[in-house]
């Protein structure tokens, strides 16, 4: 007998009219895909801020996300069993905010992965059990603001030392390993060479599983040594006010369905959907539509079985968001002398593009592609990079990768 997870991407509840969504709301919302998400045994969502009711934001770079506790409800109609708190945004309104969002999450008797009240608890497995198959889920973010520690709540931030001695740990616990890895260049159709690196090396570790989120659009998949790894599910239900296209990828993503079996392989099936503009609705999508939206990530999984390849689109993509990033480097020694210019943008900023494993790469990779004249070429690439940073309707996607 199998057992089945479902996950689904980044929940977000800061840019909705608070106050509707409710359960009630959520299962509006929710309708069409639900039939989806009871198919699996248990379900899997990423919580991408806390739900508070009195926001009080840390210092930090980007914005400073929260929901309200009626956001919850949201998560009980889709019958959550795990909310995956490691992320970039939970510890947005501070530590005690943290703690407040895991208290109602147990209320609720929703259960809880990727942070806590310190780095232990953070770094602590989901667990399962069906038939006499045990499947632990570790869950952990790139190092931006809001990281625990060990005496200090926040969300898991990578430390690749601690997190094997974890897949390790609960390999002797469990039959099955997943590690959800939130992370990435946001908006990049493509995973960074760097991401694949350490998502591979998690699989050297023993994970039988890995499953990307963050980058606020769906990336492609591979199975690697017969493991799959999942680059990005996309947004989920991630209101914005912010007007895009309607073939934006922010509107996309797919839910991979993993099944698990003893000494079998773990076996992956995508669900993909729309999300409604003025996030009224998650619709699977269906007909020709599905079937476009198959292709083009079938089209952008290609170059992450070509290293050489995705390098390739890496350094497209380093000219289209590196020179933003690159003019947050310029340092000030007043920051030695004067704590307030440690609360401005400029600090947090920069203070961000070293600790973020995805500036960081990103910076890197710009600098030496400037260092090696190749400029030139890599804004070229970013044509191509630009082609896929649309999601394809019916017939629209027929350009391969592989040029």
């Amino acid at each position: 007998m199998d057992t089945s997870l479902i996950f689904a991407g980044d929940v977000c509840f800061h840019n909705c009219e608070r106050q509707s969504v409710d359960e009630e709301y959520s299962r509006r919302v929710l309708a069409e895909v639900m039939p989806i998400l009871e198919r699996a045994d248990y379900r899997l969502v990423n919580l991408e801020n806390p739900l508070v009711e009195t926001p009080a934001p840390i210092a930090k770079s980007g914005p400073p996300l929260y929901g309200l506790p009626q956001n919850v409800g949201f998560l009980k109609a889709a019958k959550v069993d795990c909310a995956i708190l490691a992320n970039n945004h939970i510890g947005d309104q501070g530590d005690q905010a943290v703690l407040e969002t895991c208290a109602l999450l147990k209320k609720e008797g929703i259960e809880y992965a990727g942070a806590g009240a310190n780095l232990e608890e953070a770094y602590r497995a989901w667990r399962c059990e069906k038939a006499r198959t045990r499947i632990s889920v570790i869950c952990v973010a790139e190092n931006e603001f809001g990281i625990a520690g060990p005496d200090k709540p926040g969300a898991a931030g990578i430390q690749m030392g601690l997190l094997r001695g974890r897949i390790v740990e609960e390999k002797g616990q469990s039959d099955f390993v997943v590690v959800v890895v939130h992370g990435g260049n946001e908006n990049n159709p493509f995973p960074s060479p760097g991401a694949q690196e350490r998502y591979r090396l998690l699989v050297d570790f023993g994970a039988d599983a890995i499953v990307g989120m963050h980058p606020h659009c769906p990336q492609g998949y591979e199975f690697y040594r017969g493991t799959p790894i999942v680059y990005s599910v996309g947004n989920f239900y991630f209101y914005s006010r912010e007007k895009r296209e309607k073939d934006s990828p922010w509107y996309y993503g797919y839910m991979p369905e993993l099944t698990f079996q003893k000494d079998q392989p773990v076996s992956l099936q995508i669900h993909p959907y729309h999300m409604a503009q003025d996030g009224t609705a998650i619709l699977p999508l269906d007909g020709v539509d599905r079937t476009a939206f198959l292709e083009y990530i079938q089209t952008i999984s290609e170059p992450i079985a070509d290293r050489q390849k995705l390098e390739w689109y890496f350094k497209g993509w380093c000219m289209e968001t590196g020179p933003v990033y690159a003019g947050m480097l310029l340092y000030d020694p007043e920051y030695l002398t004067n704590p307030a210019s440690r609360r401005e943008s400029r600090f947090l900023n920069l203070c961000n593009n070293f600790t973020c494993e995805a500036h960081n790469e990103l910076l890197k990779t710009m600098m030496k592609i400037i260092a090696g004249g190749e400029v030139d070429e890599a804004k070229d690439i970013l044509r191509h990079v630009r082609k896929f940073m649309h999601i394809p309707s019916g017939g629209q996607m027929n350009e391969s990768c592989i040029e």
